[in-house]
């Protein structure tokens, strides 16, 4: 089921949140310093044989790489044997870390991030309560890496988490600080806010949360209501995934737009009300989008206030149902119901 494929106070009593008893033991390697000492030596040794560097720093991680650049894929299109797959494997890799302004990257993530840095302790949380909501569950393999940006800043292009079969991987030149220079120039600021060390739990728990919360029902046209509820599940997750993060972290709201959407919740249903059932993706787009505010309203609204309101009206049917359990609800797809049994109207 899982697609893998504290910061802030914020009030949460839950007895489900107790982890005492809950042990993780994660298999965790800093391949952004394997690429760094084999960068290095490249730089020290123009001469030195790629291939055979490769073997020498990054043989050890030679799995990872090969899923990560889904060689698989490229072995089956292009009809490769065995040792071409790994002759285009090393080439590529070689081909990365030989340029100098890899070698500076590489430089700058581990100054940002030392080798001796624990990163591990910030994960484990997160993933003792997915452990003891769903105990069955494999828990990936995890590892670092950093290989620059993509020109066009398209936000499908940020791999600040990547999520394959057998890894989860957490590019750590995204979580440089949000004032870094050197993003890609067309991610936006609000998303920048997020490109730090302390929100790496964050992103890994917005991945997974993406992977265990069920999609759409692809035989139903998608309506505003059900797209509302599915973030509203998903925001649920995270909160018991997080239970110490603050609502604007989960939300990705600022701390004013926070303030905003509690202030006008009322509003915010009466906003939305009569748009349950509409099809239109305009209306989706406007209320479910990514986007620093909602434009129907105004610039010092709250954005994708679809998925705030659709939190609040899980949260309450969550609060008349204590007998559904977490994983009950990620596999729920009957948002109606939930809308219906909620009965969530706030006065105002």
């Amino acid at each position: 089921m899982l697609a893998l494929s504290f910061i802030f106070f914020s009030c949460s009593s839950n007895a489900d949140d107790d982890i005492s008893g809950i042990e993780v033991k994660l298999d965790f390697v800093r391949v952004d310093s394997l690429m760094w000492a084999y960068a290095n030596a490249y730089a020290e040794d123009s001469n030195m044989n790629l291939y055979e560097g490769f073997d020498k720093y990054l043989g050890s991680e030679e799995e990872f790489f090969y899923e990560f650049l889904n060689i698989d894929q490229v072995k089956r299109i292009r009809r490769l044997s065995d040792e071409l797959a790994d002759s285009v494997l090393k080439a590529q890799m070689a081909s990365l870390l030989k340029e100098e302004a890899m070698l500076r990257l590489l430089d700058t993530v581990r100054k940002e991030f030392p080798y001796d840095m624990d990163l591990v302790s910030q994960l484990e949380d997160p993933l003792k309560r997915l452990n003891k909501h769903f105990p069955e569950i494999q828990l990936p393999k995890f590892r670092t890496f950093a290989n620059g940006y993509m020109p066009g800043g398209d936000m499908r292009s940020v791999d600040n988490v990547v999520p394959i079969p057998n890894y989860f991987g957490f590019g750590l030149h995204y979580f440089l600080g949000k004032n870094y220079p050197y993003y890609p120039e067309n991610v936006p600021a609000y998303e920048r806010r997020y490109f730090k060390k302390e929100y790496m739990a964050f992103a890994m728990a917005r991945e997974i949360t993406e992977g265990m919360v069920a999609q759409l029902p692809r035989n139903q046209s998608p309506n505003l209501i059900s797209g509302m509820i599915r973030e509203g599940i998903k925001q649920y997750f995270l909160e018991r995934l997080l239970p110490e993060t603050a609502d604007s972290v989960r939300l990705r709201y600022t701390a004013s737009q926070m303030e905003w959407a509690n202030i006008y919740e009322a509003r915010i249903y009466k906003e939305l009300v009569d748009k349950f059932f509409e099809s239109d993706f305009k209306i989706q787009r406007e209320y479910l989008g990514e986007k620093p505010f909602t434009s129907s309203l105004s610039k010092e609204s709250a954005p994708r206030i679809g998925e705030y309101c659709g939190w609040k009206i899980v949260k309450s049917y969550m609060k008349r149902h204590p007998e559904v359990s977490l994983a009950e609800l990620t596999e729920m797809q009957d948002y109606e119901k939930i809308l219906r049994e909620a009965r969530y109207k706030p006065e105002g």
